[in-house]
């Protein structure tokens, strides 16, 4: 299974960007879950990694933490997507 969840904006404080391409992708193959983000700009990375950066994943915004090739890290963020997922199927 493989879904894409849009991230309409980031922000870092009160400022708000929109991001048109971005997305968060996951891929669930059996046991293994393997999320990343495609279509990220340097602006977008830099404010995510800040310490209050956030995203707005699907409906909330939460934090990211992901690496330097994009894979993101399960945090509460990712997990309230796929709660999100699961209850939409």
């Amino acid at each position: 299974m493989q879904k894409e969840v849009p991230i309409r904006k980031v922000r870092l404080g009160r400022s708000t960007v929109k991001t048109p391409e971005l997305c968060l992708v996951i891929k669930k193959e059996s046991a293994n879950l393997k999320c990343f983000l495609e279509g990220m700009t340097d602006l977008e990375e830099a404010i995510l990694r800040e310490n209050n950066g956030e995203a707005l994943v699907g409906e909330s915004w939460g934090p990211l933490e992901f690496d330097h090739y994009g894979r993101v890290f399960s945090n509460k963020t990712v997990k309230r997507c796929l709660q999100k997922l699961d209850d939409n199927q």
